[in-house]
């Protein structure tokens, strides 16, 4: 339970928090997901969610209840889990009521969902953005050096820093040498290598707070090509990673021989993993570190933070914004499975962004 402006929200009229917590169950889940509630009503899930007495992402599974032989209790189960659905995207339909027996066909109401603004209700002036670059901005590619940017993405990232005065950074695994590669002529605040670079402002300096990894580790990790055909190794001098996607059938090699190499190696480094890249990164810097960083500045401070991720990596980050307040956004793929995920691919996000960009009139 948390509130966006950091105080503690009073409960809707006829509840107290101990009395709540009785009547309802919740039960804890690994970290990449909130907690699932269970609800006597929409309308109590709807009036708890809208006063942020509950966490705004809500884990539940989705029950279709359509169908001649559902019941109409078992209808009335199904169309409480898609409110719920809907207070997890942060928005409700023009025409929702609060009594839910009121729509009549729960498939047309989870269909409904794919067209929904998680972040509907806010305004987007009051907002920042923290955003991912492969597999959230652009699409993965079986080699790091083998992405397409799309064309319109620097101007759409020129768009929302115009509209947000300056309140966007991209935050990746990436250097940041490699983010205003992509994004040229644009030089945007950025946190690189997983936040062992950092870019405080736009067209800013960029400083490193990482320590490069030692140069006899990065050797004995660039010998890892020769596991297996399509082994790319690729050294970011703050980190350097294994990537796989080519030979999948190797991965367990790759990873006994990591845990090998730093066996008798510094102490801060570990092996992180990612989407079909195992890499080895220090422990003191991470992508969630960056995003608190940036909310110190004036341009981010007191703003509410989204951030945008697809892989394990960002789950610092996704983490940092909702304890500030804001709301992380997770894009499918191998480490978030459409069920939990708000966008299906880097297409979504993008097409997402330009509805943001105009929202703001930029």
């Amino acid at each position: 339970m948390h509130a966006a402006d950091g105080n503690k929200p009073s409960a809707p009229r006829g509840y107290e928090p101990r009395k709540f917590a009785a009547r309802t169950s919740g039960r804890a889940y690994p970290r990449r997901f909130a907690l699932v509630f269970k609800f006597h009503s929409p309308r109590e899930a709807i009036a708890l969610t809208r006063r942020r007495f509950l966490q705004p992402r809500i884990a539940i599974q989705s029950l279709h209840c359509a169908g001649n032989n559902a019941t109409r209790a078992g209808k009335r189960r199904g169309l409480e889990r898609a409110a719920i659905r809907l207070i997890k995207r942060k928005a409700l339909p023009r025409d929702w009521t609060t009594d839910p027996l009121r729509h009549q066909d729960a498939g047309r109401m989870f269909a409904d969902l794919g067209n929904l603004d998680p972040i509907g209700h806010l305004d987007p002036k009051r907002c920042c953005l923290f955003l991912d670059l492969d597999g959230t901005l652009i699409d993965i590619a079986s080699r790091p050096d083998g992405v397409s940017v799309p064309a319109d993405l620097g101007p759409l990232i020129g768009k929302l820093i115009a509209g947000l005065d300056g309140a966007l950074a991209i935050i990746t695994g990436r250097s940041i040498s490699d983010i205003d590669r992509f994004l040229a002529p644009l030089r945007p605040a950025a946190a690189g290598v997983h936040g062992a670079e950092l870019r405080m402002t736009e067209n800013g300096t960029v400083s490193s707070v990482g320590r490069p990894i030692d140069l006899p580790i990065a050797a004995r990790v660039a010998d890892l090509e020769s596991i297996a055909p399509g082994i790319l190794v690729e050294s970011k001098k703050f980190s350097i990673a294994v990537h796989y996607r080519l030979a999948p059938q190797a991965v367990g090699k790759i990873e006994r021989a990591l845990r090998d190499i730093l066996r008798d190696g510094p102490d801060h480094l570990i092996i992180s993993e990612s989407r079909r890249v195992l890499e080895v990164v220090s422990d003191r810097i991470s992508k969630g570190d960056a995003v608190k960083q940036f909310m110190h500045l004036p341009a981010f401070h007191g703003r509410i933070p989204i951030m945008i991720g697809d892989d394990s990596s960002d789950e610092s980050a996704l983490d940092a914004v909702m304890r500030a307040g804001g709301i992380g956004l997770r894009v499918a793929g191998e480490h978030f499975a459409k069920d939990v995920a708000d966008f299906c691919n880097p297409g979504d996000v993008r097409r997402w962004l330009q509805g943001f960009a105009e929202r703001l009139g930029a």
